[in-house]
């Protein structure tokens, strides 16, 4: 997620190019940590299944997101990547709410603030670095 931040904030990169170059990264990180767990003998069965459950959604779900980020345009994707990750939050905080109780869920928030502002700093950033994205950037599709 960092590196799809950076690329995206940072270089200003598009996102139908760093949604695919973050997730082939992701897939490699986590074909090289199961093969130096299993190699050095601890790899735990619960977490070998699940990351067997996991790759064939990642497998099928990857390439088809980089097809449906490359249709619906800029704009559009960055909405969507978003709204995925506002759910994502609010998902795991009520299935943590027992967990968590209200000062955990207000520590998430805070750290959600927090990250927020983060991200505002590197598209700052990146902005002062290579520019406002213009039209010329993108296609009439993605203004």
């Amino acid at each position: 997620m960092l590196l799809y931040a950076a690329l995206v904030l940072l270089w200003r990169a598009d996102p139908r190019i760093a949604i695919p170059t973050s997730v082939l990264i992701m897939v490699f990180n986590s074909v090289l940590g199961i093969a130096v767990k299993a190699g050095i003998g601890d790899l735990q069965q619960r977490v070998y299944e699940k990351w067997l459950a996991a790759a064939p959604v990642v497998a099928l779900g990857a390439p088809l997101g980089a097809f449906l980020a490359g249709i619906i345009g800029r704009k559009a994707t960055l909405i969507f990547v978003s709204v995925l990750c506002v759910g994502q939050f609010v998902w795991t905080c009520h299935n943590e709410r027992q967990v968590l109780d209200s000062g955990g869920l207000e520590l998430a928030c805070v750290a959600v603030g927090v990250g927020v502002i983060g991200f505002e700093k590197l598209r700052m950033k990146g902005v002062t670095l290579r520019g406002p994205i213009t039209p010329k950037q993108t296609s009439a599709r993605d203004i």
